[in-house]
């Protein structure tokens, strides 16, 4: 049994099934299920938001709090960071990024919001301040004054209605990578809106999915199986960028002038708000990327080939998870699913939304974005 929902025994009953593709494919859906944030998990980091905004637009009359990234699609781990940007015409004419990035840091000093150090990274591309929240424990990432992170999340929540199939794949995608340490780009990873990026291009470019009707979610499980493939054994880093234009295509790095250097494999993708722009830019490591998922998807394969050629019952009574092969822990891990998973789903909801509201939110007031 695995990704139990709210403490409620799994969804996933491993001995009705005669071949463990579709297993996988029934396991998968149920670990989107369990991964995907509750309401109650939405309303506590939406409510830390709210506390934050109020504060800052207490000194900065004119500001303007906005969410980008994941959260505002409810695409986030149960740990994910809570990316904001502040926008202020005063800040813009009193001062250097640099400058305003630190009035804000230290608007947040003067609050007890941060659960230690108020961290400013001035000399950044774009200067970012990070703390992690008192109240729910949250990494907090701000900017001030940068629009492009809030126009990317539109796009991708339009492209999110119009593909269904996106967000559980992605959602999958981030955990994968998140349990090989593989999430964050300064570490050598792909950043959530390259993963989505991927998935997207995955999506347009699959036939069977832009010839069929059918629900993404009954077939997961294959569908991770041909992410992995596409993008471990099949895709052209030498050569290939991809644009999710015009239903999804790829187009040539040289014709382009995105050739870096020689030889290298890269991550280039179109930038869907720029096309001028290598949202994959940041990337310098895309071999290591690749051979994560050349790895993942031979291990779910001869897994898969070598259970349906031994027909075990006690193979299939045992229980054991497919996809917690490549989530990076034992097939004999408990219930709870992966550890950090468990961990942080625990923690999400472990906070009382009433103990973290601060007394200047009533309960029951709307939130907008």
């Amino acid at each position: 049994m695995i990704w139990p929902l709210d403490g409620a025994s799994s969804d996933v009953v491993f001995n009705t099934w005669s071949h463990f593709s579709l297993s996988l494919n029934l396991e998968a859906a149920s670990f989107t299920r369990y991964i995907t944030p509750t309401k109650v998990e939405q309303k506590v980091r939406h409510l830390v938001i709210e506390w934050i905004r109020n504060e800052i637009v207490r000194h900065i009359p004119d500001a303007e709090v906005l969410v980008f990234g994941s959260t505002p699609v409810d695409m986030y781990l149960p740990s994910g960071d809570i990316d904001l940007v502040v926008q202020s015409k005063s800040l813009a004419v009193e001062g250097p990024p640099r400058s305003n990035i630190t009035r804000i840091a230290d608007i947040l000093r003067s609050t007890d919001m941060a659960l230690g150090e108020v961290r400013i990274f001035a000399s950044a591309k774009i200067p970012i301040l990070k703390f992690v929240s008192r109240h729910g424990k949250f990494s907090i990432d701000i900017s001030v004054n940068v629009s492009n992170g809030v126009a990317a999340a539109s796009i991708i929540r339009d492209f999110i209605r119009d593909i269904p199939g996106v967000k559980p794949l992605s959602l999958i995608v981030k955990c994968f990578l998140r349990s090989r340490d593989a999430n964050e780009v300064y570490r050598g990873g792909l950043s959530s809106y390259l993963v989505v990026c991927m998935v997207i291009y995955f999506f347009q470019t699959h036939k069977g999915m832009r010839k069929s009707h059918t629900d993404p979610s009954s077939s997961l499980g294959n569908l991770l199986l041909e992410f992995l493939q596409l993008f471990g054994y099949d895709f052209n880093y030498l050569q290939s960028g991809i644009s999710l234009r015009d239903g999804g295509k790829t187009f040539s790095r040289s014709e382009r002038h995105w050739i870096y250097r020689p030889s290298q494999p890269r991550l280039c993708i179109e930038d869907p708000q720029n096309t001028q722009l290598d949202a994959g830019a940041g990337i310098h490591d895309i071999r290591r990327i690749q051979m994560l998922f050349i790895h993942a998807y031979d291990q779910l394969q001869a897994e898969i080939q070598r259970r349906d050629r031994s027909r075990s019952k006690a193979l299939l009574l045992e229980g054991n998870s497919l996809l917690q092969i490549i989530m990076g822990v034992p097939l004999n891990v408990s219930a709870t699913g992966p550890r950090w998973i468990a961990i942080d789903k625990a923690n999400a909801r472990k906070s009382s939304i009433g103990s973290i509201l601060p007394c200047s939110i009533p309960q029951g007031d709307s939130i907008d974005y």
